[in-house]
């Protein structure tokens, strides 16, 4: 198994350092941040997309970019990722700073082929059904229609 850590948070220079002591520099390559074109096809290539949050996420919009590919999801119980990820259906979902659960999740779906394709399966027909931009604008002409009505 082999991992790459894309982004260039705040955490970084710490995830090198725990990668560096515990000798995973030729399990993990650090590739930084990536224009939307080098990000999709890494989560095409991907059999999973993990996101561990530990802090408030917002909404988790690289979680959509894997619904988008058909990748499924694993997430933490934080913010907006809980919002879109419905645990067991769409992705996984697990408690934030706990890496035995995020790493239970990750077994899981290295195992479970029928389940990890499912997952993504599902995750790329909610993008398409909830997320796609032509959705969402008619749900904002359904508010501003609401709005200038009542």
């Amino acid at each position: 198994m082999y991992a790459y850590l894309i982004g260039d948070g705040y955490l970084k220079y710490w995830l090198l350092q725990i990668i560096s002591q515990n000798g995973l520099k030729n399990k993990v390559n650090y590739l930084g941040k990536l224009n939307d074109d080098e990000k999709k096809k890494y989560l095409v290539a991907s059999d999973v997309l993990v996101v561990p949050s530990i802090d408030a996420e917002a909404f988790g919009i690289v979680t959509l970019e894997g619904f988008a590919t058909a990748t499924p999801v694993i997430g933490t119980r934080v913010g907006g990722l809980s919002e879109v990820i419905e645990h067991g259906r769409n992705g996984i979902l697990v408690d934030p700073s706990n890496p035995y659960s995020l790493a239970t999740a990750m077994y899981h779906l290295a195992i479970d082929d029928k389940l990890r394709k499912q997952l993504g399966k599902n995750g790329l027909q909610d993008a398409k059904k909830k997320y796609d931009w032509k959705v969402i604008i008619k749900k904002i002409i359904g508010v501003y229609d609401a709005i200038v009505i009542s």
